[in-house]
């Protein structure tokens, strides 16, 4: 991808490519807006045209944009341009961890425990925080680890994940993408390997794989490739490190092969829980070991000896001089402590920048932010001018004023909390003048007391992990707390992974005293709207004591349910023919839909192109499918003639909706050009005849006189005659509307002269009194009207009437009993 080299994309002006990998390409380019050096990844040409690839690109890099931790590459801004997709990085200064360990091996050496400790303890820092945004990184490996240079307590360098999330680009859905695998085989995990759901502990399987790599200098299992993957990752057990290293200590060796279990539910709980693990296998392998006391001669030992027996040193009854105070700084963001930071001198600046003292890794962190002062006794923090400002608790520094901080004050930086801890040195009491105190060493000093750090002193439980709710309902999480110290505690609850706004009611502060445990209710409601997206969400519940010395947590799912709601329009409602038609249809689900349109005429008279359409539109979004309809067979002659159109919008799910409306078309020949024909010819007519001199001939305008009355007879014939025999000529089918060359243009069974002339009906409506009967059916029928939905009167029209020409039967009117006649009397047959 090197012919992008010189290019720019939007305001990023590539100058150079930094390295290439499954995805895409990265870049080293200058922000010409901003004046600043990027890092452009550019994705593969071929990923960027496969379906829906762009949408989950921009969601991916969009979501990645937001997450801001100091072990984390930090987005910029992404965009396309063309068919090219890109994400704009903060440029990195260092290596990756891939290229660390080839200069190692070149050399010789390799990573010491302390620093393999420290980089995995970071990352699995960074993780959990990615974590509890939702977001997997599916691809941990070394080239994915940056190495950039920092002064540090531990180890030159800040390690800092890149590509997060971005592997889950690679799959499509069901099909993954030719040449793109999710994940490393030598780094994946037993789940990712065997094509099984993946989780956030599926990161600490692969984070374990790095781990067991950086001990050992080797990889646990030689997997090349996706069936080594499956082969190793999801059957072999892996090798002990300390039986490849006997330096490793049984702690680590232990953590290790719990990264590498192949059951999830057998790993870490979270990344939380291993940074702490692997800060506890710290503490034990800097314990400092007292060397064993050498062998000496004779001559030292006897000076020893010689020092034992003199009396105390006068210097003893003076106190020794006092050390700086081993203070140091929690800096918390996204809920968790990410740093402790010693305080070593009396002076330190806070800001972005790498040359500062504590380097706070975020955008809304001026360069010099902030600085912090030590005079003995007291701290005192300065605002530096910064952007964003600084903030002690909810009010605002001003600049350049000293304001005094102690440790119940918070200091706020951008999205980093700065919490002061303050370690009490109890000087012993000072001996009695007389009392005699013998020492061959320095004198004796009580440990250093510090305030109690809470740990462990509150515990919380969910009673269920997995919550299921229907959007617009409201489900209730319950937690239970527990006070297991011996203080009474103020416990403040927060749910994180969720929006603020979906918990109506925020948790109240509880008091629970020492032993005690308490049920706690929490509404959570999602809206029933786009913003109530669905899907599983990972909450993390967190108690915390009000002075923030303690806190437990407990994770658990929220899967919210998917629903569907659009609304639809076509516009606009009366279309020409030939004319574009567009149907707009509104998401308002919480889930991306697909919806078919169909659009058809009663008639089936009009051609639509397309015959049919298909759109999937996200929620909370629009778009809008484009039609157009013409007459299969157009008029030669007459007006305009209106067409009715309905268009079926169905979603997956849910009830179609229909709407309706009219395409209009014309004839070929406009009715009003007969009249104007024939008035055209009768004036010319005229004028021949009162230009043409009474008593002189001559020949030419005798001729002229004569085409001007041959085509006035013509238009005549032509208006007067009947081509298509229904008893109207074409002057008056121009007049009507009908077709003249179709006797019966609605296709009722009666010819269109007969409905004007006869039956009163109307020849372009085949169901003049819409009873759904057509009129020539009632005409020949001979008792039922065309023009009459209810020829009988009985209120029951034509159609469903079982004997629509029997009229209503009246009523007789009784008459009076009729007088009986007298019998006639016989008479006698006359004899022939």
């Amino acid at each position: 991808m090197e012919q992008y080299v010189g290019q720019t994309l939007g305001r990023y002006s590539l100058s150079s490519l930094l390295g290439e990998g499954s995805m895409g390409a990265v870049f080293k380019a200058q922000d010409t807006t901003l004046k600043r050096q990027v890092a452009v990844k550019i994705m593969r040409p071929d990923m960027a045209v496969q379906p829906d690839f762009r949408d989950r690109f921009l969601q991916e890099a969009r979501t990645e944009a937001q997450l801001t931790h100091p072990n984390i590459v930090q987005v910029y801004d992404f965009g396309q341009e063309g068919d090219t997709l890109y994400i704009v990085m903060e440029f990195l200064n260092g290596k990756n961890l891939e290229e660390h360990f080839n200069e190692l091996r070149t050399k010789g050496e390799w990573l010491d425990l302390v620093q393999t400790l420290e980089i995995t303890r970071q990352l699995a820092l960074a993780l959990h925080y990615a974590h509890r945004q939702g977001i997997l990184h599916r691809d941990i490996k070394p080239v994915n680890v940056f190495l950039t240079p920092v002064e540090g307590d531990k180890i030159p360098y800040r390690p800092i994940l890149t590509d997060v999330g971005l592997a889950k680009l690679a799959t499509g859905g069901v099909v993954t993408m030719v040449g793109v695998s999710l994940g490393t085989p030598a780094y994946m995990s037993p789940e990712t390997a065997l094509g099984k759901d993946i989780e956030p502990r599926s990161d600490l399987y692969s984070l374990g794989v790095l781990l067991f790599q950086m001990a050992t200098r080797q990889l646990p299992f030689p997997a090349n490739n996706l069936f080594d993957a499956m082969k190793y990752h999801g059957k072999e057990p892996p090798p002990s490190p300390r039986s490849i290293s006997k330096d490793i200590p049984e702690s680590l060796d232990k953590c290790i092969l719990k990264l590498l279990e192949k059951d999830p539910q057998n790993r870490p709980a979270d990344a939380s829980s291993l940074a702490k693990e692997l800060e506890s296998i710290l503490e034990e392998i800097q314990k400092p070991v007292l060397p064993a006391r050498p062998e000496v001669d004779m001559s030292t030992r006897i000076q020893v000896d010689g020092l034992d027996e003199r009396d105390q040193s006068i210097l003893t009854e003076f106190s020794k001089a006092k050390e700086p105070p081993r203070d140091c700084i929690k800096i918390h963001s996204g809920g968790e402590v990410i740093k402790m930071h010693t305080i070593k001198t009396d002076k330190m600046v806070i800001g972005r920048a790498l040359e500062t003292d504590i380097v706070l890794n975020d955008a809304k962190v001026s360069r010099e932010h902030a600085r912090i002062e030590f005079d003995g006794s007291n701290y005192r923090v300065i605002d530096q001018g910064s952007t964003n400002g600084t903030f002690m608790g909810d009010a605002r520094l001003l600049p350049g004023v000293p304001e005094p901080w102690t440790p119940d004050k918070v200091l706020h930086i951008g999205d980093f909390y700065l919490h002061l801890e303050r370690s009490e040195v109890i000087l012993p009491a000072k001996p009695p003048v007389d009392a005699t105190y013998i020492s061959s060493a320095e004198p004796h000093q009580e440990p250093v007391q510090s305030r109690p750090a809470g740990q462990g002193s509150i515990d919380i439980t969910m009673e269920k992990s997995l919550l299921t709710v229907e959007p617009g309902q409201t489900i209730q999480l319950i937690v239970t707390l527990a006070n297991q110290g011996s203080l009474v505690e103020h416990l403040k609850t927060s749910v994180d992974g969720i929006p603020a706004n979906w918990i109506p009611t925020p948790p109240p502060t509880i008091q629970l005293m020492p032993g005690d445990q308490q049920e706690m209710s929490i509404a959570v409601q999602p809206p029933r709207s786009p913003k109530g997206r669905a899907g599983d969400y990972p909450i993390k519940v967190q108690v915390t004591t009000r002075d923030g010395r303690d806190h437990a947590e407990v994770d658990g799912v929220l899967k919210v349910l998917s629903f569907s709601q659009f609304t639809s329009e076509l516009h606009p409602q009366k279309i020409r023919a030939g004319k574009a038609g567009r149907v707009r249809i509104q998401n308002k689900g919480n889930a991306p839909e697909t919806y078919n349109l169909n659009w058809q005429d009663r008639a089936v008279e009009l051609d639509f192109q397309p015959p049919q359409a298909r759109i999937q539109v996200q929620e909370g979004q629009a778009d809008t499918a484009e039609f157009r309809a013409a007459p299969r067979q157009r008029r030669l002659l007459g007006g305009q003639q209106t067409h009715p159109i309905t268009v079926q919008v169905a979603a997956s799910s849910g009830t179609p909706q229909t709407l309706t409306g009219e395409v209009i078309s014309k004839a070929l020949i406009p009715p009003w050009i007969i009249p104007v024909v024939l008035v055209l010819c009768v004036l010319l007519a005229a004028a021949a005849a009162l230009l043409t001199p009474p008593l002189i001939i001559h020949p030419r305008e005798t001729q002229a006189a004569i085409a001007a009355s041959e085509t006035a007879a013509a238009g005549t014939q032509i208006a007067l005659s009947d081509p298509d025999s229904d008893g109207l000529n074409n002057a008056e089918e121009a007049n009507i509307g009908t077709n003249p060359e179709n006797s019966d243009t609605d296709d009722d069974g009666l010819k269109d002269g007969a409905e004007v002339k006869q039956h009163g009906t109307d020849p372009k409506n085949k169901d003049s009194d819409q009873d759904t009967l057509l009129d020539g059916a009632e005409v020949s029928g001979g008792c039922t009207s065309p023009k009459n939905p209810d020829s009988d009167g009985d209120s029951l029209p034509d159609n469903v009437d079982s004997n629509p020409c029997m009229l209503p039967t009246e009523t007789p009117k009784p008459t009076l009993t009729p007088t009986p006649t007298q019998t006639p009397t016989p008479t006698t047959t006359p004899t022939p």
